[in-house]
C-alpha cells in the first residue's frame, strides 16, 4: 500500500499532466487528494519540494531502464530503448513540456537536472564508441562528432513531446520517434550496420500494433 507521500506525487504527476504546472496550486493538489492544505505542506512544505521529489522518482525510473545500456547496447537496445523512452516520456510529459520554465523557478531542481544531462551524455557516447567497436558504426570522421551527435539525440528525444503537441502529430506510437533517430544515426552505417539494422526495424516492438 502507498504511504501518503508517495500518493502526493502520484497524483501531482497526474494533475501536471493533465492541466500543466502553471495551472496547478498546492491547494489543487489537496482537493484532488482530498485531504487538508496544512497535511499536504506537512509532507512538502514547499512546492519546490515536490517538484524536486517529483524529478528523483523521474531520474530513478529513467536509470531503470537507461541501465540495459549497459550491459550490450546494440542496436536491439538502442530501439528498445527509444521505445521505451516514448512511453516512459508520456508519464512525464509535463516535465518535458515545462522543463526550462521549472528549471529557472527552482534553481535547485536546475542544477540537479543539468548533472543528469551530462551523465545521458556521456552514457550516450560510450553506446555510440561501443558500436563502433562492434563494427556496427563508423569512426566518427572528426574527433568530437560523437559528442555532438549525442547531444542532437539527447535533443530530440527530449524535446519530443513538445514538438508532436505544437505540430498536433499522433501521439499514441512511438514509431516517429523511433525513425527519427534512426535516421539521425544512418549516415554512420557500416555495411553490417545497415544489414543488423533491417532486422531490428523488422522485429523490433516499435513497428508493431500493440
Amino acid at each position: 500500500m502507498k504511504d501518503t507521500r508517495q500518493t502526493i506525487i502520484d497524483v501531482t504527476i497526474e494533475l501536471f499532466n493533465k492541466y500543466g504546472v502553471g495551472r496547478v496550486t498546492q491547494s489543487k493538489i489537496a482537493e484532488a487528494l482530498g485531504i487538508s492544505l496544512g497535511n499536504l505542506t506537512y509532507h512538502f512544505p514547499k512546492r519546490e519540494d515536490l517538484i524536486v521529489a517529483i524529478y528523483a522518482q523521474l531520474k530513478e525510473e529513467m536509470k531503470g531502464f537507461l541501465a540495459k545500456w549497459q550491459e550490450n547496447p546494440d542496436f536491439w537496445t538502442i530501439h528498445n530503448i527509444v521505445h521505451e523512452f516514448y512511453f516512459f516520456q508520456q508519464s512525464f510529459k509535463f516535465f518535458y513540456a515545462d522543463m526550462l520554465t521549472l528549471e529557472r523557478e527552482y534553481p535547485q531542481l536546475q542544477v540537479v537536472h543539468r548533472n543528469f544531462i551530462s551523465t545521458l551524455l556521456r552514457d550516450i557516447v560510450r553506446i555510440l564508441e561501443f558500436n563502433v567497436e562492434m563494427g556496427l558504426l563508423r569512426a566518427e570522421p572528426e574527433q568530437g562528432d560523437y559528442r555532438r551527435l549525442a547531444e542532437v539525440l539527447w535533443s530530440t528525444m527530449a524535446l519530443w513531446c513538445v514538438q508532436a503537441e505544437i505540430r498536433n502529430l499522433p501521439k499514441d506510437h512511438p514509431k516517429p520517434l523511433v525513425e527519427t533517430v534512426w535516421t539521425l544515426l544512418k549516415p554512420f552505417f557500416t555495411p553490417n550496420g545497415w544489414a543488423l539494422y533491417r532486422q531490428v526495424v523488422n522485429q523490433g516492438p516499435a513497428y508493431s500494433d500493440s
